[in-house]
């Protein structure tokens, strides 16, 4: 491996500039053209764009052996891109399985025995990381942090170009009241988690919810009521969920969870712990219950998965309606 960037890699560079610029690619555009960018220009198996979310790394955009990974999530103090972005420094390992800055059963999962991390700095803070990896050991030398961190650049300034874009991306996958991911958000990820599980040949289960007396809580104490007993409601969903986990309001007081590599067991549990949260919290007075559906989601077109369960909380809640008389 060269010890000294050379003309080549320079003009390599120069050429992904161009081609994005031609192309008059979005930020979504952008990065997924630069992993494989990365990944060829450095001989990586894939490249990896994480973005910060909250106390988790997220794999934004894919290449590669990567590829089947798209939307994991990593905890932000366990992983090596984690501490990339609280340095804000770039930073190799040569050897996930003797590295104790990784996690390591992430990296078995996704094939990573060798990896360098750059952060992606917008506005002076640095909001996720560019990444290469490889199933080899030692596989990337100085050159290669050379050039991950000039395609960084080019991703950052895509980032200060598409802030107004994200914003609006944002604000159009997500409900204003609880900051959850809404409808939309949730079409397009069951159809992202259905994919993932028919390729890893993995379990998928969709869990709806949706707030028993609901309605008398805005009858009797009016909207804002009902409006804290959604946002409280959604905060214990997030923190009941486990890291895979992805939880969404569909609308009124109708929730959904995403539960990867997760089988009908599984499924209940997560219900039951819902439930014991819930009444710990003595949600709109006490009065707020929750029925709840799921179904087997892996084998299922995602509107299928949707029927089902909505059956299935429909059923439940008349049994929990029968229940209180």
């Amino acid at each position: 491996m060269p010890d000294v960037l050379n003309s080549s890699d320079l003009i390599r560079i120069i050429e992904i500039q161009n081609e994005i610029a031609r192309a008059s690619l979005d930020f979504e555009g952008v990065i997924r053209l630069v992993v494989r960018r990365a990944a060829e220009v450095t001989g990586a198996a894939g490249g990896v764009v994480e973005i910060v979310e909250g106390s988790e790394m997220v794999y934004r955009a894919v290449s590669g052996t990567a590829e089947g990974s798209l939307g994991l999530r990593l905890r932000r103090e366990t992983s090596l891109s984690g501490l990339c972005v609280l340095r804000g420094i770039p930073l190799r390992c040569d050897d996930a399985e003797t590295d104790p800055r990784v996690d390591r059963e992430a990296c078995r999962r996704v094939g990573v025995t060798s990896m360098i991390c750059v952060p992606l700095v917008h506005a002076g803070t640095a909001v996720g990381a560019l990444k290469v990896i490889s199933p080899e050991r030692e596989a990337f030398g100085d050159v290669d942090l050379v050039l991950l961190g000039l395609m960084s650049e080019i991703v950052a300034s895509s980032m200060s170009h598409a802030e107004a874009f994200e914003r609006h991306r944002h604000d159009g996958s997500h409900d204003p009241l609880t900051g959850l991911p809404n409808r939309r958000a949730f079409d397009e990820a069951a159809r992202e988690e259905r994919s993932r599980a028919l390729r890893s040949h993995a379990p998928l289960s969709l869990v709806l919810f949706d707030l028993d007396r609901f309605k008398e809580i805005n009858d009797r104490f009016g909207h804002p009521a009902g409006d804290i007993a959604l946002r409280r409601f959604s905060e214990i969903l997030e923190g009941t969920k486990r890291l895979p986990d992805r939880a969404f309001r569909l609308g009124g007081d109708e929730f959904a969870l995403l539960l990867p590599s997760t089988g009908p067991d599984e499924a209940r549990a997560a219900i039951e712990r819902l439930r014991d949260a819930v009444a710990a919290a003595e949600l709109g007075e006490g009065l707020i219950g929750v029925s709840a559906g799921a179904a087997d989601a892996a084998g299922l077109e995602p509107e299928e998965a949707y029927a089902r369960a909505d059956a299935a909380l429909l059923a439940d809640k008349t049994l929990r309606k029968a229940a209180a008389g």
